[in-house]
């Protein structure tokens, strides 16, 4: 007599334990890597800006030293030791992702963010004003503020700003 020998075969795949732990670990990494990719994409941001804002707030102090001589491209000309920049005379600047000036930006695109000026992005904004000082009496000094804001597109209380002051005879 043959005795015939059964193989006993476990079915091959996946335990239902084993799936749930594989979908509670997913569900705790992934936001994770997705809330770490969105960090370095701001930390990305802020690098980038506070690179570019001194070349900016550079190019804004030739700009307005262009403006007192009467040749600047983008500021309406300026008379030494006066106030400007705030009110009716609003004066800000839009530049680009490398930092090179795109154009003019008037009070309330300011205020409200812009992502356009002439079919060209706009990654940061200028805004510059200069008050008299009074406290100065020997020369007419006006205290000059550059601010450097991004992202442009959000409104003026959501960015973040790098200032700038400097003093003008």
């Amino acid at each position: 007599m043959k005795r015939v020998r059964r193989q006993i075969r476990w079915a091959a795949g996946i335990s239902l334990v084993e799936t749930i732990v594989s979908v509670g670990v997913l569900a705790v990494v992934i936001p994770l890597a997705f809330a770490a990719m969105l960090k370095a994409s701001d930390t990305g941001a802020s690098g980038r800006a506070e690179t570019r804002a001194p070349a900016i707030a550079d190019f804004c102090m030739v700009e307005l030293r262009a403006a007192r001589e009467g040749d600047a491209i983008y500021f309406a000309p300026i008379k030494k030791g006066t106030d400007f920049g705030n009110g009716a005379d609003f004066m800000g600047l839009g530049f680009g992702r490398d930092g090179s000036v795109i154009g003019e930006v008037s009070e309330s695109e300011y205020e409200t963010g812009v992502e356009m000026i002439g079919g060209k992005r706009v990654f940061f904004l200028a805004k510059v004003s200069g008050k008299l000082d009074t406290e100065t009496r020997e020369v007419d000094l006006v205290t000059v503020t550059v601010s450097v804001e991004y992202p442009a597109t959000k409104s003026a209380t959501r960015r973040s700003k790098a200032n700038f002051h400097t003093k003008l005879p």
